[in-house]
């Protein structure tokens, strides 16, 4: 089980590394138009985000009996990367449509989302090198 645990939780913070820091910069840098970027980089943050909470919660449900993993703080980890997420897609992501379209303070809004897929993809990171660096007992 720990080796399934292992496999997902690399393959989840590898696809949000994927998604957040080379899909999206590299649509900004060869797309002629930055609207369009903008837009696609908004579907793939949708997707960033789904594939946060879905992964999350299932590696929530393979670790939960673990003990170790509760020492580890694993669980606390797993829900702030998902926390993160779902706030920044619900909550930040249309604030700054809203922003964009009534010239409201969209750097805010942007940093403050930015900062969110930050905070996931660290979160996400954190648990792949705890489930990484120990032996379990459901080895």
């Amino acid at each position: 089980m720990l080796r399934l645990n292992r496999l997902i939780a690399a393959l989840w913070w590898g696809v949000m590394a994927g998604l957040a820091f080379v899909a999206v910069p590299v649509i900004f840098a060869v797309s002629p138009e930055k609207a369009l970027a903008g837009s696609i980089a908004a579907r793939i943050f949708d997707v960033h985000a789904y594939w946060t909470v879905c992964v999350g919660l299932l590696l929530a449900l393979l670790t939960w009996q673990d003990p170790l993993c509760r020492t580890r703080h694993v669980g606390w980890a797993i829900g702030l990367a998902v926390l993160a997420a779902i706030l920044n897609h619900w909550a930040v992501a249309p604030l700054i449509v809203s922003a964009r379209a009534t010239g409201g303070n969209l750097p805010l809004w942007h940093g403050l989302g930015s900062g969110l897929v930050l905070v996931s993809f660290l979160a996400a990171g954190w648990v792949n090198w705890r489930l990484s660096s120990r032996q379990s007992v459901f080895a």
